[in-house]
This record gives C-alpha cells, sequence and structure tokens, in this order.
C-alpha cells in the first residue's frame, strides 16, 4: 500500500514538470503534447524556422488552432511550414486555420482528409504542395445562409505556386480566384466537378498543365489579356464549357487543352501569335464556330477530329501543314475557305495513306472524305465561283 501511494506522490509531481517541458519544448524533431516541430534550416545550415504536424495527443478541434511558434510564450522558433503529410488521411478534421507564420503547405499535407469542409489561409502563404488537399471532397461546403457568390475558398494575393493535383478531387470547390501572383498550378483542381466560377486576375501568365481538367461544372472562362500561355490539357472534359475567346497576347495553347469539350460551340483566337494547333478540339462535338489564328502555320494531328457539327472553316494563307486527321471524323464538314491561291494550297504539307510527307492535293488524310468531297474557295476560285476547287480524303 506504501509503495502505491508513494508512486501516486511521484507521478502527481512529474505531471506539471511534464506539461510545461512538452509546451515549451524545442528541437528537431522533439515532440510535445499535441505538436511535432521540426528544424527547418538555410544552404548554410542556419535555423530560420520550423515546420508543424500533429503530436501524439492531438485532437481534431486542435487544427482549428495551429500554432504560429514552437513555445506557447512566442519566444521559440517560428512556425513557417505545415510539414509534409502532417495531417495525412485525418477524417474527423472539419476545419483548419492556417498561422500568419506559415508560408509553406507541405506535400499531402491534408491529403485524404474527407471531412474536412474549410480551410483558412494567411496572407503570406506562398505556396501549397503537390497533392496537398488531394482528395478533401467536402472541402469549400457551403452553409444553408451563405451566400451565392460567397467564394468556397479564399487564396491569399501573396500565393505563387499550387502544386500538382494539390486540391485534386475537391468536388465541393464552387467559386475561386486566382490573384496575379500565381505562375504555377499544374494540375491543380483536377476532376472539381462542382466549380463554376473561376476568376483569373490580370497578371496571370500561364494556366498550367492540366489545370482544370475535368472540371465539368465550368461553364464560361475569361482569360485576362495578360494570358500568354495555356498548357497542355488545361480545360480538357470540362464538358459543360460553351465558348472561350483567345486573348491577344497568347503565344502558345498547348496540346490537347480543349480536348473532350463536348458542349464547346464557338472558339475565337484574338491573337496572331498562335502558329500551332495538335488536338485542341478533338472530340469537341458542339463546335460550330471556330475563328483560328491570323497567323496560323500549323493545324497538328486531330486538331478537330470528332467535331462532328463543324461544317466550315476560314483558314489564312500562312498555313505550312495540316497533320494527319486534323479534320477527321468531322461528318458535317464541307467546305473550307482558303484566303490563297490554289498553287498556294498545293504547297502545303498533308499527310497521305502512304506517310509520305506530300500528297496530291485531291487525297488528303487530313480527314476522312473518301468519296465525298470537300470544297476549298480560294482567291483564284473564290466562293460563289463556278467548279470551285474540291478535295478528298484519305479513305
Amino acid at each position: 500500500m506504501k509503495r502505491v501511494f508513494a508512486l501516486l506522490v511521484v507521478l502527481t509531481l512529474c505531471v506539471p514538470f511534464i506539461a510545461l517541458f512538452a509546451s515549451c519544448s524545442r528541437g528537431s524533431g522533439e515532440v510535445a503534447t499535441k505538436w511535432v516541430f521540426t528544424d527547418i534550416k538555410n544552404s548554410k545550415g542556419a535555423v530560420i524556422g520550423c515546420s508543424v504536424a500533429p503530436g501524439k495527443l492531438f485532437q481534431k478541434a486542435d487544427a482549428e488552432a495551429i500554432p504560429s511558434n514552437s513555445k506557447e510564450d512566442g519566444s521559440g522558433t517560428p512556425v513557417i511550414a505545415i510539414a509534409i503529410a502532417a495531417f495525412l488521411g485525418r477524417t474527423g478534421i472539419e476545419k483548419v486555420v492556417i498561422p500568419e507564420s506559415v508560408t509553406t503547405i507541405g506535400t499531402f499535407a491534408f491529403k485524404g482528409c474527407t471531412g474536412l469542409k474549410e480551410v483558412v489561409l494567411p496572407e503570406g502563404l506562398t505556396s501549397i504542395g503537390n497533392y496537398a488537399f488531394d482528395g478533401c471532397e467536402k472541402l469549400g461546403s457551403k452553409s444553408e445562409d451563405a451566400s451565392v457568390d460567397e467564394l468556397s475558398i479564399v487564396f491569399p494575393e501573396s500565393l505563387t505556386a499550387i502544386g500538382t493535383y494539390a486540391f485534386r478531387n475537391c468536388k465541393k470547390l464552387q467559386k475561386i480566384v486566382l490573384h496575379n501572383n500565381l505562375n504555377t498550378f499544374d494540375g491543380a483542381f483536377y476532376n472539381c466537378t462542382g466549380l463554376t466560377g473561376v476568376t483569373l486576375e490580370e497578371g496571370i501568365e500561364v494556366i498550367g498543365e492540366g489545370a482544370f481538367k475535368g472540371c465539368t461544372g465550368i461553364q464560361n472562362i475569361t482569360f485576362p489579356n495578360s494570358l500568354v500561355k495555356i498548357e497542355a490539357f488545361a480545360f480538357k472534359d470540362c464538358t459543360k464549357l460553351k465558348s472561350v475567346t483567345i486573348p491577344e497576347n497568347v503565344v502558345v495553347v498547348g496540346k490537347g487543352a480543349f480536348e473532350n469539350c463536348k458542349g464547346l460551340s464557338t472558339a475565337i483566337f484574338a491573337t496572331n501569335k498562335v502558329i500551332t494547333l495538335e488536338q485542341t478540339f478533338r472530340n469537341c462535338s458542339a463546335l460550330t464556330n471556330v475563328t483560328l489564328p491570323a497567323n496560323i502555320q500549323t493545324i497538328g494531328n486531330y486538331t478537330f477530329d470528332y467535331c462532328t457539327n463543324l461544317s466550315e472553316i476560314d483558314i489564312n494563307n500562312t498555313l505550312l501543314s495540316l497533320g494527319r486527321g486534323a479534320f477527321g471524323n468531322c461528318d458535317a464538314f464541307t467546305e473550307i475557305d482558303y484566303k490563297g491561291s490554289w498553287e498556294d494550297w498545293g504547297a502545303i504539307i498533308k499527310p497521305d495513306t502512304s506517310n509520305n510527307d506530300k500528297t496530291d492535293t485531291n487525297k488528303v488524310d487530313a480527314w476522312n472524305k473518301g468519296t465525298d468531297a470537300i470544297t476549298v474557295y480560294t482567291t483564284d476560285k473564290p466562293r460563289n465561283s463556278p467548279n470551285p476547287h474540291t478535295v478528298k480524303g484519305a479513305k
């Protein structure tokens, strides 16, 4: 009995000291009651801050009060990062408040937090890592009294990079604003099927590869005049997107940028700087109205493949080559208004069934109108001329 009593006395005396040590602890990898702090060093080995991750006694409600310093009184090391995979798979967390000191959210930081509905990001945050919120399927959920214009998540103006698949499958996101300092967001919003409102601020220059791929709720998008590049597959599978106007400063539209946008009816290039297209509008079955870039040189492989409602198109005499299947499977396609002579048309490089670089102007594998001729209006035989030029497909 005396031994038991003595043990209880020792434990009672130790508890305050254990708590004190835990709440004020500091050191690389040292475990506190609720948090683990790990040093972050610069290239010279100097500690510039620390990252934070949940400790052994972490409770889900603690995510609303992530510490900004390794010591409660603020005398420790500032927390500048959420650690890699810090909250990975913690399905019970519903809200996260990132402290003002944090500049980086690590890779996989909140991946698989399927109960997470709200995250508060601080001004000063510069980067969100790859897969950081991947699979947070409830993120952006709105309360019943929320305004329809209320943003699902507020990105700070300081943000410069959103990692690959950072918000993949966040299907409750509806409205977002991306600010002008953002320069990297490849695949960031892949398969965010609930996303309906995207504002791209003036100053954004690049839309990353697959950035909005599979965002089936987007119906309209307005591009800023500052935009210079739309990367490959940026809007692939955005099946409700209705129309796009590519602004005048865009230089590159990547492969398959609008592929499988089955609701897209109008595509206008206000830019004359884009010279090559490839697979750009493949399977855009509603597409009927296209204005190509004024200085287009290459309509590459499968650019308009399966655009089954496209019946005609105007092409400037800057065109140098047509790719295989450029207008393949375009069932309604019957007319090309070419702004050059028939001789110029004959000089365009076209694929044929023998895989030669050039082919007879009357047999072209750019389309598959084998028996049905396609009318090509030229400057020497323009529209309404008797006996206009015709070409046949490879099949």
